[in-house]
């Protein structure tokens, strides 16, 4: 029942803490960011649990797939809202903020790891986790860039008339 907790609070509780801030800074990436993000990580970590790749440890497989949905709507919906955050903030190459952030939610599955939260199977490790961050990131941006040019495309009522 610990790791269900401790789950809850890492994959889920926690990230939240970050999106309140977020929120309160950037209410537009919230709103377009964490359904998509949400989505695309059920669908893709769905696939991987699917295959056998990697898993949360804990002890029902009701408790498993709850846990997977925390996370996917918090911990991995939080790190794509930073991302596109940050994209949006400071002056750095996108490539290379993808890599720093990928990099930095590769450690957290570490740290998942070690906490014994989420366990891999062969062939999957902490290198295709990092490229699966890195792709799903980019995902990311694209969907949101694309969101951004629809909204400048939307002719305003006065434009209209």
């Amino acid at each position: 029942m610990m790791k269900l907790f401790l789950s809850i609070i890492l994959g889920f509780i926690a990230p939240w803490i970050l999106g309140v801030y977020l929120y309160r800074r950037a209410r537009l990436i919230i709103a377009i960011i964490v359904p998509f993000a949400s989505a695309l990580g059920f669908s893709l970590n769905t696939i991987g649990m699917d295959l056998g790749y990697f898993y949360p440890t804990v002890t029902t497989h009701t408790f498993m797939h709850s846990i997977t949905i925390l996370a996917n709507l918090g911990l991995l919906a939080i790190e794509s809202c930073l991302f596109i955050f940050l994209i949006e903030r400071i002056r750095i190459s996108t490539f290379l903020l993808n890599i720093l952030v990928s990099l930095v939610s590769s450690l957290i599955d570490v740290l998942f790891i070690v906490l014994k939260l989420l366990a891999y199977n062969p062939p999957w490790n902490i290198y295709w986790t990092f490229i699966f961050y890195f792709i799903c990131f980019y995902i990311i941006n694209f969907y949101y860039l694309w969101v951004m040019k629809l909204f400048s495309t939307v002719p305003t009522k006065k434009e209209s008339s």
